[in-house]
């Protein structure tokens, strides 16, 4: 899949997230990396040195929420895992990296999960 596929996915998911939370669309980057580099990341900014399939870095700006990287090999290898696309995966993946930055717990977010990624035609 080419990251033009993958970047689309998660803009859908994205503009659909801040349109089923009722709240203006603000700016945010989403990275596409490999396990080495996002077990880089986990130990920079967590100081936990594995791998992750998600990292959120939320912006103190009212111009960009933050940024996203999600990890494809960790995606791919959940997909097979849970028994589902791996595009849906990616969709998961961007949503619940989206909902950390808007400032969301775990127990908030999975009520959240079903409608939206239902309307973006990846349902749970």
């Amino acid at each position: 899949m080419s990251s033009c596929q993958l970047s689309e996915i998660s803009e859908k998911v994205i503009a659909l997230t801040f349109k089923h939370l009722e709240k203006n669309p603000i700016p945010l980057d989403v990275t596409f990396v490999g396990k080495s580099d996002i077990r880089k990341l986990n130990k920079k900014h967590r100081g936990i040195n594995k791998a992750t399939d998600v990292l959120s870095f939320p912006l103190e700006e009212p111009t960009h929420l933050g940024d996203i990287v999600i990890a494809i090999d960790i995606a791919t290898k959940q997909a097979k895992e849970y028994g589902h696309s791996f595009e849906r995966e990616i969709a998961f993946l961007t949503l619940h990296g989206l909902l950390h930055l808007l400032g969301y717990d775990h127990d908030a977010m999975e009520p959240l999960y079903e409608p939206i990624l239902e309307k973006a035609g990846f349902p749970l």
